[in-house]
Parts: structure tokens; C-alpha cells; sequence
């Protein structure tokens, strides 16, 4: 990592300290203080953008600064001051953003997370407060955005209209976010699985934040090879999940152990589905991208009792006809395909309804 120099960390903790900053300059009032958190900085980059994001989030007052650098004192003249600013960022957080901020912590290293997915995660995990899905996601935006304001998280690529695209996060905010998760029982990860505490599995009364789990693979997903820890299988009381995978065969895991499951997101090649009684009996919200299905889906999904929300993403069908029967889906609220190219025909037997239907890409 390349060190600035005074000048150039100056510079830069203005920009990020000061809101509106042109001048690269603070006032004379909070200079001395600003001055002795850069000088500890040491010429670190991400220490000197993640107080200058914190500090742009407060009041621009002397005092607020004085308690700011006050906190960092100790771990300053311990050497430890990227960790406790690092540290400190986080404790500041509003309470509503730490858990998006934690879970970041799940994808790997120098990972880029698109950003709709992101925000799809984070609802679907329970972190942003029960809206309608539109307002939901402008929500999980904004604390996305929240996030990018205090430099936790990096933009690494932009819309046209100049909104973030796509993020990732600095190898050490990864590792606090993976160190604090652990502290607060939210997740754990030993040699690259995800472990989550057994109190959520093994006692259902005892109170356990981690509802949902996201499983990224860039690769074969060998189920023979990957050792899943008795934590995750036995997680009875799962409430989200999210696979990214190559699946030789629908984990049994996912069928069977998990019975009040409501939200399943699959994106990856599956040859087959499992029949409708070997789904989660909770599942209220389906995904499905990339499965490249050969058959027609429709005759599995549509027996699916509890069924709301269906989304038939990029690739999920390779087919050219689908149909639906007149008693299919008998609760469904929402059905949305997109992005399944070689599907010319969808059919509706008479009698079907739904509430919202959209179809995008054939």
C-alpha cells in the first residue's frame, strides 16, 4: 500500500471530512484537531478516507471533532489506528445500517457485488423495514448509500445517470466485518464456510439475528466435496436463502431440514427441479436465474401451495413454450420473467388470474 505524503493525506481528509469541500481546506476552527487524527493516520489512505467519512456524517463543530479525536487517543498511541477508526466508523453507525454493513462480510475477497443484488440480499435478510418491494428497495439504496458517503464502501463502477453500479470493500473493512459479525453471533467464517451459531438452530427461543444465508461459488458446486457445518443443515429456523452455484442436484438440505423457509434464490445451472412436495413447505418467494431448465418449469412451480411471488430470470428456462394450467399458483401474487430468450409462447389456461404479471426479453 502506497503512503501519502502530509500534503497529500491533508488534502485528501478534507475532501472527505468536509461536505462541499473545492478548497481542500477546513476551517481555522477545526484545523488543530483535524490536523492531529491525520497526523496518526500515518499516511494510510483507508484510515484517512474512513475518518474523513465519519466525520462528514457529524456536525462540523469543534467540539464534535475533540470527542472524535478523543476516542482515538489510546488506540492511536497503541499503534493501532486504521482498527480503530476502522472500529470506531462502525460503532457510529445508525443501528438500522450495522447489519447491512456486517454482511458484507460474506462475500470474498476483493469480491464485486453488483448492486441490485446487494440491495435484493439485504431485503430479503430482513435488514431494511417492511415496505411495499419499490420503496423497500429505494431504502436498501439509500443505506447503500449511506455506507458509500462514510467510504466503507468502495464504488467501482457507475450508471449513466451516475448512481452506483456496482461496490465491493477494502480487504480490512472486510475483515472487521467478519470480526464484529462473529462477536455479535451473526456469522462466522472458518476456511471459507460460512458457520453460523448453534443457538439458532439448536434453540429455537434463543434470540438469533441471522435469518438468511448466501452461498457464492465460482465454480462447481460439489456438494460431495464442501462440508457444510451441523449449525447450517440443522438451521431449523431459516428464513432466507440465496445459492450462486453450479448444482449437480438441489441440495437435499434446502428441501428437508429447512421447513419454514420462505424466500429461495437460485442462480446457477440446476438439470432438474425437485418435484413440489419435496419444496419448502413456507416457501412464499421463488427466484430462479441461469438454471437453464430444458423442460418447462410451470408444471412443478405452479403446484406450489404457499407460492407469492415467482421471477423467472436471465436463462432460467431454455424452452419455447410454457404453460400454465387454470388452477396453477393458487395464491400467487406476483409472477415476473425476464430475460428468457428462446421462450416464444407463455399460456394461460382460462380462469387463471394473478395480480401482477411482467414480462421482459422474448
Amino acid at each position: 500500500m502506497q503512503l501519502l505524503s502530509e500534503a497529500e493525506s491533508w488534502k485528501l481528509f478534507c475532501r472527505t471530512a468536509i461536505p462541499n469541500n473545492v478548497i481542500d481546506n477546513c476551517p481555522p476552527e477545526l484545523k488543530v484537531f483535524g490536523e492531529k487524527m491525520v497526523k496518526k493516520c500515518a499516511g494510510l489512505p483507508l484510515a484517512i478516507v474512513v475518518l474523513g467519512g465519519l466525520l462528514s456524517s457529524k456536525k462540523q463543530l469543534p467540539t464534535v471533532w475533540e470527542q472524535v479525536l478523543n476516542k482515538l487517543q489510546v488506540p492511536f498511541s497503541e499503534g493501532n489506528g486504521v482498527d480503530a477508526i476502522l472500529s470506531l466508523s462502525f460503532i457510529d453507525l445508525p443501528h438500522n445500517l450495522k447489519s447491512c454493513f456486517l454482511y458484507l462480510g460474506l462475500f470474498p475477497e476483493d469480491w464485486v457485488i453488483p448492486k441490485r443484488e446487494l440491495l435484493l440480499l439485504w431485503i430479503t435478510e430482513g435488514f431494511i423495514p417492511q415496505q411495499d418491494e419499490q420503496r423497500m428497495e429505494d431504502t436498501a439504496e439509500d443505506y447503500l448509500n449511506e455506507l458509500i458517503n462514510r467510504n466503507l464502501i468502495q464504488v467501482v463502477a457507475v450508471s449513466i445517470n451516475e448512481r452506483s453500479k456496482k461496490c465491493r470493500v477494502h480487504d480490512l473493512v472486510r475483515d472487521l466485518c467478519i470480526k464484529k459479525a462473529k462477536k455479535q453471533k451473526l456469522f462466522e467464517i472458518q476456511n471459507n464456510i460460512v458457520h453460523v451459531p448453534s443457538s439458532c438452530s439448536s434453540h429455537p427461543s434463543t434470540k438469533c439475528r441471522r435469518q438468511g444465508i448466501h452461498f457464492g461459488s465460482g465454480g462447481k458446486f460439489d456438494l460431495e466435496m464442501v462440508e457444510f457445518s451441523n449449525s447450517i443443515a440443522k438451521l431449523e429456523n431459516l428464513r432466507s436463502l440465496y445459492l450462486e452455484a453450479y448444482l449437480p442436484g438441489m441440495p437435499s438440505f434446502v428441501m428437508n431440514s429447512w421447513l419454514h423457509l420462505s424466500k429461495l434464490q437460485i442462480k446457477g445451472r440446476i438439470p432438474q427441479l425437485p418435484n413440489a412436495r419435496q419444496f419448502p413447505p413456507s416457501l412464499t418467494q421463488l427466484t430462479l436465474e441461469e438454471t437453464e431448465l430444458d423442460y418447462d418449469p410451470m408444471a412443478i412451480l405452479e403446484k406450489l401451495q404457499k407460492l407469492l411471488t415467482l421471477r423467472l430470470r436471465k436463462d432460467s428456462y431454455l424452452g419455447e413454450e410454457m404453460q400454465v394450467s387454470a388452477h396453477g399458483f393458487p395464491r400467487l401474487k406476483v409472477i415476473q420473467l425476464f430475460g428468457l430468450n428462446r421462450t416464444k409462447e407463455v399460456e394461460y389456461r382460462k380462469g387463471w388470474h394473478v395480480k401482477a404479471y411482467s414480462v421482459a426479453g422474448f
